[in-house]
């Protein structure tokens, strides 16, 4: 049993380094028994990954109603989380209507506090619950989804299914960053789960195979992947999506989208293709609730710059020069 228990501790922090060197900050762990969590807790905090694991407590109360022995009411089951040290709470999964109106109810009592950990929440397909009904930090959808399918974002996290259509091999890989801009450009802007790590079979129906071995096309997909989600999903929370007309591209797989904050206003321009380039420069109209902007600055895509090329506004047009491979995007802020 120590020999297995020692072969399964080389197995998850072999996982565990992969997933960091792959760019992800926070592991979501679920389903493990009490021994296994603290294994795992231990070698993803000595990563310096942020663990997210179910609070038991809070998990039972979500999906059954019961609360422990020391708290007559759900305010006190919100107090006893805060004072862990948790930097994400999870209540869990959201299975039906009473189950989320628990994990609101939860969720609004923790955001009564400001200094009160972040919260997560799962929403479980076919529920019927509406992620806008949770106050929750975090929430999004992790089902199991049946081969070919690609499941669909809920909630303000953009969930990126492995299991694209093409199926087989690296294909898959050139449709994720795809989904990931997809995501954005409906909403789900607040950060990226991908769904699922490791493969099961000896396919390649996950990011790595079931020896724990990743492409090195997979992995500078997801690297690209969440270079972005960390230099523009904080810049993009919280605001509003709203698709754009622009002149001269009805024969260019080119989608552009409006996102826009109380304070600050960006436009995304992307490239829905899996196989065309886009090298073809187009007249863009910015206007922000009747105010014309003065200029366009594209936010990075990663470290190697710390500020984008600036883009002039006259009489409320700009020229767009795209040069999008498939599948590629650029962010600009509006100013």
């Amino acid at each position: 049993e120590q020999v297995d228990r020692n072969l399964e501790s080389t197995d998850a922090a072999a996982d565990l380094a992969t997933i960091r060197s792959l760019g992800f900050n926070t592991v979501l762990l679920d389903g493990q028994d009490v021994v296994d969590r603290k294994m795992l807790h231990d070698l993803a905090e000595n990563l310096g990954l942020i663990v997210v694991a179910a609070d038991a407590d809070a998990q039972a109360y979500v999906s059954t109603g019961r609360l422990p022995v020391e708290c007559w009411l759900p305010r006190a089951l919100a107090w006893q989380t805060q004072w862990r040290d948790a930097r994400i709470v999870s209540f869990g999964g959201i299975t039906d209507s009473t189950s989320g109106q628990r994990a609101r109810l939860l969720a609004t009592m923790h955001h009564e506090r400001e200094e009160a950990p972040a919260t997560f929440v799962a929403i479980a397909a076919g529920s019927d619950v509406s992620a806008r009904d949770v106050a929750a930090t975090f929430s999004g959808i992790l089902p199991e989804v049946a081969e070919g399918d690609v499941s669909t974002p809920v909630g303000n996290l953009a969930n990126i299914s492995v299991r694209q259509p093409t199926g087989n091999r690296d294909a898959a890989a050139g449709e994720w960053l795809i989904a990931f801009h997809r995501a954005l450009a409906s909403g789900q802007t607040s950060g990226v789960v991908v769904d699922r790590f490791r493969s099961a079979t000896s396919g390649w129906d996950a990011v790595v195979d079931s020896h724990g071995a990743v492409s090195a096309r997979r992995a500078s997909v997801l690297k690209r992947i969440t270079a972005r989600a960390s230099k523009w999903c904080p810049r993009l929370r919280g605001t509003s999506t709203r698709p754009i007309e622009a002149a001269g591209t009805a024969d260019l797989p080119i989608e552009v989208v409006l996102f826009n904050g109380a304070n600050r206003h960006f436009v995304m321009v992307w490239n829905s293709s899996t196989t065309q380039f886009v090298r073809e420069s187009f007249p863009l109209h910015v206007q922000l609730d009747g105010r014309r902007a003065s200029r366009l600055v594209a936010v990075p895509t990663d470290d190697s710059t710390a500020v984008g090329d600036v883009l002039s506004v006259r009489r409320g047009r700009v020229t767009m020069p795209t040069n999008l491979a498939p599948g590629d995007a650029r962010l600009y802020e509006v100013f």
